[in-house]
């Protein structure tokens, strides 16, 4: 939906080009749906077409002293709906939203699931303590609440990559490193 956006808005300013930032890392990465878009859209992607991986992604962006050079891993955020559910602009933005406040709560390896109205918070094992605090469940569960979700939880078993994604694909899905 985005990248569809994305390739309106570049018509409406006459630009005939819409890149996106797959690397070589992406495709082998298990169950990615962003790279459906991406396929049918006609969206380029030059850093898988010049096998640059994350790691020179960020080796480069260090070198130019950009500020995304230390920036977390991010998959897609339709990675975070769970395989059979529609993705909406509306889940997406709760999720991104929700994702947000995390942020910055300080929370550094984490996911907001969204299953259709309930969200599912995964986070890091070495963040699990900080998130049984009272004053952040409290708070977590208002603000999450307010969003538009009718039950905020948290999964004890911690941030797992693919936990939305079929089960045979579990182990090899959604890949943020």
């Amino acid at each position: 939906m985005r990248l569809g956006e994305m390739e309106d808005a570049a018509r409406e300013l006459g630009i005939e080009t819409v890149c996106d930032g797959t690397n070589a890392d992406d495709p082998g990465a298990g169950h990615r749906p962003g790279l459906q878009a991406v396929d049918e859209l006609d969206v380029h992607s030059p850093l898988l077409a010049h096998d640059i991986a994350k790691d020179e992604v960020r080796t480069i962006a260090e070198h130019y002293d950009l500020s995304v050079a230390d920036k977390p891993s991010m998959a897609c955020l339709s990675s975070r709906i769970p395989t059979g559910l529609e993705v909406t602009d509306d889940r997406l933005t709760r999720v991104e939203q929700a994702e947000a406040l995390l942020r910055q709560w300080g929370f550094d390896q984490f996911r907001v699931r969204d299953h259709d109205g309930l969200a599912r918070i995964e986070v890091a094992p070495d963040e699990l303590d900080r998130a049984l605090e009272r004053e952040f469940v409290e708070t977590v569960r208002d603000a999450l609440s307010d969003l538009g979700f009718e039950h905020v939880t948290l999964d004890l078993h911690g941030y797992r990559t693919g936990s939305v994604s079929p089960a045979t694909d579990a182990a090899t899905t959604e890949s943020d490193d």
